[in-house]
């Protein structure tokens, strides 16, 4: 028995001492700011702003679905996998500031920014042509030439979105006309009423005349 303990005991030692330790700038989680060939910069997180407002009106999960009110030309949203970008958790759900943890073990060609764990925000870009547009439990959305797509963490539930469509245009009732308008015209003829002749008779007895010479 206690040669089984030893045996055992030398066997995950060796296990151990194989596995290769990882620096504490691996859990480091940086800000999606100190990368900005990857996730834009200032100026282009302005032109994000404008492109998000301008279609998404509303993100709003219930339950296990997330309402998605929108104008835009969008359809339904693609689920995505990156080669060496993981979504690890989502932060601050439900608040004003959601945010997502990214691990990147292979940053993209052109990138020179260090691997590791970034943390990201809406209007935040990915790369050069796509943009964060929600961060929902769990799920990043974001939008690429016109077409939505969204990216899960690891073992998670795939979202189910509505999409709802909001017009741009408003339906107006007719305008009722104005009282005049609708007063319907009197086909008889107006005649001025003929001057009174005065006769040179004397009035009557017991009748007051009301009309003076």
């Amino acid at each position: 028995m206690i040669r089984y303990l030893v045996t055992v005991s030398a066997f995950l030692t060796a296990l151990f001492l194989c596995v290769p330790a990882r620096a504490d700038s691996d859990f480091k989680v940086r800000p999606a700011s100190s990368c900005p060939a990857l996730f834009g910069t200032a100026g282009s997180r302005a032109e994000n702003v404008k492109d998000r407002t301008r279609y998404l009106e509303l993100v709003e999960p219930i339950e296990d679905v997330i309402n998605l009110t929108y104008s835009g030309p969008w359809r339904e949203p693609i689920p995505v996998r990156f080669k060496g970008i993981t979504m690890t958790a989502s932060l601050g759900i439900g608040g004003d500031s959601p945010s997502a943890i990214l691990e990147i073990s292979d940053m993209p060609p052109g990138v020179s920014c260090e691997p590791g764990l970034y943390e990201i925000h809406v209007d935040d870009s990915l790369g050069s042509d796509a943009h964060v547009l929600a961060i929902v439990k769990n799920a990043v959305l974001f939008e690429r030439d016109g077409q939505l797509f969204y990216l899960t963490a690891r073992m998670a539930q795939e979202p189910i979105f509505r999409m709802i469509w909001r017009s741009t245009w408003t339906i107006s009732g007719e305008q009722q006309k104005s009282n005049s308008a609708m007063r319907p015209s009197s086909n008889r003829n107006y005649h001025r009423p003929k001057p009174i002749k005065h006769s040179s008779s004397p009035a009557r007895p017991g009748l007051k005349s009301t009309i003076r010479r």
